[in-house]
């Protein structure tokens, strides 16, 4: 089961991500790109949990509310959406602007500036939620 955690301390916060996947989607080391640091699954060169320098953050979960039937081709990995996005200077702006036509249903969880949001695509429609940073929470992959 994919289950991501949210823990606020006093002066920090506590992002945990457990991926559970099949073996041939691992990724053997973090990588390290112009300041951004993530695993890189070694199937479609994306990732599920990108942190900037900054100390952004994003973390992928499968679907959105629900079980979806699953496409043989989508336009482009959502692994490659969370790189895309972590890039962007603000990114609960362009997480409203980005094209997400013909892309497999996700979860994003994100964190931005001390500001804690979760990101919902459904396939048809973005739903997205600001949430209390000084709160606990915990996700789950909507494909259980």
């Amino acid at each position: 089961m994919c289950t991501v955690t949210y823990f606020p301390l006093k002066n920090k916060i506590v992002l945990t991500s457990n991926r559970d996947e099949k073996p041939n989607r691992s990724a053997q080391e973090i990588h390290r790109e112009k300041g951004i640091f993530y695993p890189k699954d070694a199937t479609k060169n994306g990732t599920w949990f990108a942190v900037s320098e900054n100390g952004n953050a994003l973390i992928l979960l499968n679907g959105a509310f629900e079980n979806h039937p699953v496409k043989t081709n989508y336009r482009k990995s959502r692994g490659l959406i969370v790189l895309d996005l972590i890039a962007e200077e603000d990114i609960f702006k362009s997480i409203k602007l980005i094209d997400l036509e013909n892309i497999e249903p996700f979860t994003l969880v994100i964190f931005q500036e001390k500001q804690l949001a979760e990101f919902r695509w459904d396939g048809t429609e973005k739903h997205f939620k600001r949430l209390d940073a000084h709160l606990p929470y915990i996700w789950s992959s909507a494909t259980l």
